[in-house]
């Protein structure tokens, strides 16, 4: 795809983000996986997500109430970081238990 044609997609698609609070990766994501495979779709609309966003404070940072930011901002860290811990220690546990599951889905139709 030309440079110019993906930049002018990524304007538009911010564009329409920005003013709606959604589009960029619903507009961006069908054009580029038609031209590129999805993993190489998924990061380049990541990195415009990512300077889109870094676009965003820039531009609205007079409008930022600064306790609601740290209000969601930090209990969003926190609650990402036990939500990981947790994974590890359960994920395991899960994975194992839907195995079992799997195998005795299998074996109630096994015809032996």
């Amino acid at each position: 795809m030309d440079i110019a044609l993906l930049g002018l997609l990524t304007f538009l698609a911010s564009a329409v983000g920005t003013i709606t609070g959604l589009g960029t990766f619903t507009i961006m994501v069908p054009v580029l996986a038609s031209f590129y495979p999805l993993p190489q779709t998924l990061f380049l609309v990541g990195i415009v997500h990512w300077f889109g966003d870094i676009w965003k404070m820039v531009l609205f940072r007079s409008g930022v109430s600064w306790r609601l930011v740290l209000l969601f901002g930090v209990t969003g860290v926190v609650a990402t970081i036990l939500g990981g811990l947790l994974e590890d220690v359960a994920g395991v546990e899960l994975a194992l238990l839907r195995r079992a599951a799997d195998q005795e889905d299998f074996g109630a139709l096994s015809t032996e």
